[in-house]
This record gives C-alpha cells, structure tokens and sequence, in this order.
C-alpha cells in the first residue's frame, strides 16, 4: 500500500485573503484563515513533512501586493509546492 503524503491545499484570493481547504462532516470545505494562522498551519504541515498544492485567483494575471506578500510568507517554510491552474474543489 502506498503511504500518502500530507498536504495543506491553500487558495489565495485577489483581494489578499487566505483560504485552506479541510474537512467537515463527510465532506471538504474552504476555510479563511488570518495570516498568524496560517503561520501555525504551514509550521505543523512542515513537522509532518507535508507539501503545498497553492492556487490564486485569475492566476494569469500579475499578483496584487497582498496576494504577492502571502505568497512570500508561503515560500519561506521551504516546503515543496505544487502550483495547480485551478483550487482542487470549488471555491465559496
């Protein structure tokens, strides 16, 4: 059997707010998050060796500021990112 490997799926919005997706219930849902949570979220996937599947809105398009800033803070863990087109579910 293959052993699967953690991720932490983040979405970030134009507008510079944080979303990640989790489970609730049976299902997935996006959640917000601040950025000091963020922070807390991204250091314990690190512990657990995970890696980041990272989307934004209207990725063709040049970042705003704050999206541009998040994405810094995101880098800085140095854990391994993988950039999708699109979020792996429907945003809200």
């Amino acid at each position: 059997m293959q052993n699967l490997q953690p991720t932490v799926h983040v979405h970030l919005k134009r507008d510079g707010s944080v979303l990640v997706l989790g489970s609730e219930g049976s299902g997935f849902r996006w959640f917000p998050l601040t950025l000091g949570r963020l922070e807390s979220t991204l250091a314990g996937a690190k512990a657990q060796g995970a890696v980041i599947e990272y989307s934004r809105d209207n990725p063709e398009a040049d970042p705003r500021k704050p999206v541009e800033l998040i994405y810094k803070i995101i880098m800085s863990y140095e854990m391994p990112i993988k950039l999708l087109k699109d979020p792996p579910f429907p945003l809200p």
